[in-house]
């Protein structure tokens, strides 16, 4: 299972994400719509590895994705 849970990050004073919650569970499959600068890259980043959050968590099956 995928948790994004009370993810926020700024940059440069502009939030990205202001308190994203998102439960995936195993075997299902999503997609992210929505329009320029919803955020949806920043989550990916997020999901990846690639961002840290400012707060909250992101975690794999209970385990943090930034380690």
């Amino acid at each position: 299972m995928i948790e994004i849970r009370n993810v926020v990050k700024e940059f440069d004073g502009f939030r990205a994400l202001d308190g994203l919650n998102m439960t995936v569970p195993d075997g299902a499959v999503y997609g992210l719509v929505g329009p320029n600068g919803a955020g949806k890259s920043t989550a990916i980043r997020h999901l990846t590895g690639i961002y840290r959050p400012d707060s909250g968590a992101v975690t794999t099956d209970g385990e943090p994705i930034y380690q």
